[in-house]
């Protein structure tokens, strides 16, 4: 049996992806209702909690009816995973494609997107479709597309010149909150090592852009400039 608990703190909501012994299985039952996802279970907010969209072949979301006791309280934290574990598994890239375009639309008007660019206006589509055409046939660009079981999650840009990658990322707002951006970054390092190892990859940071500032430094980047607005990072790989 193996659980992830997908509120962080408060065990709202487990996500199950193997079967359990009857007998816990019964105990389970008492306190939880059990809905399956042969798919994908969306995210919705109901009672002041929210339930995270989770992707996987053959699971079922549980759902708390009650606090579980202590006894089985302490059964089924013997079997949690996390669900950065869970999204680790499934979460997959490849390069960008022209069918693409539309979702990329989608994520670089997104308000907070905006808020954390350096070109803060608002993209119209006809820009937007001439800039995509052209990176995409760009050779010193790599698109990287993240998906779960063909479900959106996200993008990695990078823009080399020479052996120096700059990079942008951005992860669809359903999903953030949940490591999504340091576990694509971290993905695409691993590629970029076995693939295009000795170069250097660099990310300009709004200061106030808090969250991106936590990933790079949680993937070990080094602080390379830092003024009033930016953080300057980069790793070589």
């Amino acid at each position: 049996m193996i659980l992830a608990n997908i509120l962080e703190k408060n065990f709202n909501c487990f996500f199950l992806v193997k079967e359990v012994p009857e007998a816990l299985q019964k105990k389970i039952e008492e306190k939880f209702t059990l809905i399956p996802i042969p798919r994908v279970y969306e995210s919705v907010q109901e009672a002041n909690y929210i339930k995270r969209e989770l992707i996987c072949n053959d699971g079922v979301l549980i759902s708390e009816k009650k606090k579980i006791n202590s006894r089985y309280g302490d059964v089924l934290k013997n079997h949690l995973c996390t669900l950065e574990d869970l999204y680790r598994k499934y979460i997959n890239f490849r390069k960008a494609s022209e069918n693409d375009m539309g979702i990329y639309f989608q994520w670089v008007n997104d308000r907070s997107v905006r808020e954390n660019s350096f070109q803060t206006r608002k993209i119209i589509y006809e820009d937007h479709e001439r800039w995509f055409l052209e990176k995409i046939k760009d050779e010193n660009t790599q698109l990287y597309f993240f998906e779960m079981q063909s479900i959106p999650m996200g993008q990695v840009r990078i823009e080399f010149d020479n052996k120096d990658g700059l990079i942008d990322c951005s992860v669809d707002k359903k999903y953030r909150g949940l490591g999504l951006g340091k576990l694509m970054i971290e993905k695409l390092i691993g590629f970029l090592r076995e693939t295009r190892g000795g170069c250097t990859l660099k990310a300009n940071v709004k200061k106030e852009n808090e969250a991106s500032i936590r990933v790079f430094k949680g993937l070990n980047f080094q602080v390379k400039k830092e003024t009033s607005d930016v953080c300057g990072f980069f790793i070589e790989i």
